[in-house]
C-alpha cells in the first residue's frame, strides 16, 4: 500500500512538472560558444537565493562532478551539437521562491502564473502550447514524502511513466510516456555539495534517449537533500541538442529549495466506511 501511494504522488508530482500548457514567450536568443565553468565542492555557485527570482545571470558554474556528468549525458545522448547558452535567468515557482533554478533566458515560456494554483516548482521552455516533441523543456519541483525517502530510482522511474514525451500537454493530455517512447541507459550519479546555508543534493539522472526513434533526450532526476530533511528534489526536461543538455544539468546545479517552506503532503481522504 504504501509503494502504490508514494507511486500515486510521484506520478502526479511528474504531471505537475512538464505536463501542463503556458503563456507564449519570446523567442529564444541565438546561443554563443562558452566554456563551462566549474567550481571545487565548498565553493559558491550562482544563483544563491530564491531573493534573486528574475534575476539574469551568466550559465551557473557545475560543482566538481557534475561538469562530467554534463559531459557524459551530452556524448551518451546522441543530441544535435549546438552552442551552449550564454544568458540564464533564475526562474521561481508562485509560492514566493520556495524552488528556484537558472534556465535560459530565451526559455520565456514559464508555468504556474501568478494567479495559478500554487506549487513548489515550475516548467519552462521556449513554447508550453505547442507539441511536447517540438521544443527544450524542464520542469523543477520539490515534494515531501512520509516515511523513509524513497530511492532515486523509483522517483525518476515514476516521473518517466507519467510525463509525455511526446503529443499534447494540454487538457486532454495524449501522447506517449517518456518511459514508454524513449530507451532508457544507465542512470548517473551526482552531487551537488552545500553552499550558502542550502543543504548538499545528492541523487541519480536517469537519461532517455531516441524518443521516437529521433534524436531527442529527457533527463530525469532525482536527489535528496543531504540535511535528512523530509522532501525531494526532481528536475524533467527534453534536450534537442547538447546545449540542451548542458542547460538541464545547469538548472539541477542551481537549483535551491527554502526546505521548511516546502507544502506538505496532502494525502487522499481515506475511502468512506458503510455503516
Amino acid at each position: 500500500m504504501r509503494t502504490g501511494l508514494a507511486a500515486a504522488m510521484v506520478l502526479l508530482a511528474a504531471a505537475a512538472l512538464v505536463g501542463c500548457g503556458g503563456s507564449s514567450g519570446d523567442d529564444a536568443p541565438a546561443a554563443s560558444p562558452s566554456t563551462p565553468s566549474t567550481v571545487a565542492a565548498g565553493e559558491e555557485r550562482a544563483p544563491a537565493a530564491a531573493a534573486d527570482c528574475g534575476a539574469e545571470v551568466g550559465p551557473p558554474a557545475l560543482p566538481a562532478g557534475l561538469d562530467d556528468v554534463a559531459s557524459a549525458l551530452a556524448e551518451r545522448t546522441g543530441v544535435a551539437p549546438a552552442p551552449a547558452h550564454e544568458a540564464f535567468e533564475v526562474r521561481c515557482d508562485n509560492l514566493g521562491g520556495v524552488v528556484a533554478a537558472a534556465v535560459p533566458a530565451g526559455w520565456g515560456d514559464t508555468t504556474p502564473g501568478p494567479e495559478d494554483p500554487p506549487q513548489a516548482g515550475f516548467t519552462a521552455g521556449p513554447d508550453l502550447l505547442g507539441r511536447v516533441e517540438a521544443a527544450p523543456v524542464v520542469g523543477v519541483g520539490a515534494q515531501r514524502f512520509v516515511g523513509d525517502a524513497p530511492a532515486a530510482a523509483f522517483v525518476n522511474e515514476n516521473n518517466a511513466e507519467g510525463s509525455l514525451e511526446n503529443g499534447a500537454r494540454t487538457l486532454p493530455r495524449r501522447g506517449d510516456s517518456v518511459a514508454d517512447g524513449c530507451d532508457a541507459l544507465e542512470p548517473v550519479a551526482f552531487r551537488v555539495p552545500a553552499v550558502d546555508g542550502a543543504p548538499g543534493l545528492a541523487g541519480e539522472v536517469q537519461p532517455y534517449v531516441a524518443c521516437d526513434g529521433e534524436a531527442r533526450a529527457w533527463l530525469v532526476a532525482a536527489g535528496f537533500p543531504d540535511d535528512g530533511a523530509g522532501y525531494r528534489m526532481q528536475l524533467i526536461g527534453q534536450a534537442l541538442t547538447t546545449a540542451d543538455v548542458d542547460a538541464l544539468v545547469r538548472a539541477l546545479a542551481s537549483l535551491r529549495v527554502v526546505g521548511d517552506r516546502v507544502p506538505p503532503l496532502e494525502l487522499p481522504p481515506p475511502p468512506a466506511v458503510a455503516p
